[in-house]
């Protein structure tokens, strides 16, 4: 292995593991769970195996049903208003004749000021005088 490829690998590897950490092993998990059912006794959760069980009443739980109506209601809607009010947006602003710099200034700031604030607080922890980081 060239040391080109090792340094590919070398710096890719500690974002895989934190992915399967954050992501992968917490989804495992919950599968996991699924196939039990917890009783509280005394504040402690028991929790018995039950296996497919959960999933074959599925079917016929109501709240299932109302859980994912109002999510694709809430997605549906979240997505067609914000799509909605960008586009009446847009429309206004190249309306605009005058001040058009400023008001396209102030839309985009919000996607501009956190990568600036990071990178100010990442120069002051490089800092030569007095930097955490230095």
């Amino acid at each position: 292995m060239s040391a080109d490829r090792f340094w590919r690998h070398a710096t890719l590897w500690p974002a895989i593991l934190l992915f399967v950490a954050l992501t992968i092993l917490p989804l495992a998990n919950l599968f996991a769970l699924s196939f039990n059912d917890v009783e509280w006794v005394n504040r402690t959760p028991v929790w018995n195996w039950v296996g497919a069980s959960n999933y074959q009443k599925l079917p016929d739980d109501n709240l299932l049903r109302a859980g994912l109506l109002n999510t694709v209601i809430f997605a549906v809607a979240a997505v067609a208003i914000q799509m909605l009010i960008g586009f009446v947006l847009a429309l206004l602003t190249t309306q605009i004749t005058r001040g058009r710099g400023f008001y396209r200034t102030i839309f985009i700031l919000p996607i501009l000021v956190p990568g600036i604030i990071i990178g100010a607080i990442w120069k002051l922890m490089y800092s030569y005088d007095f930097g955490v980081l230095n």
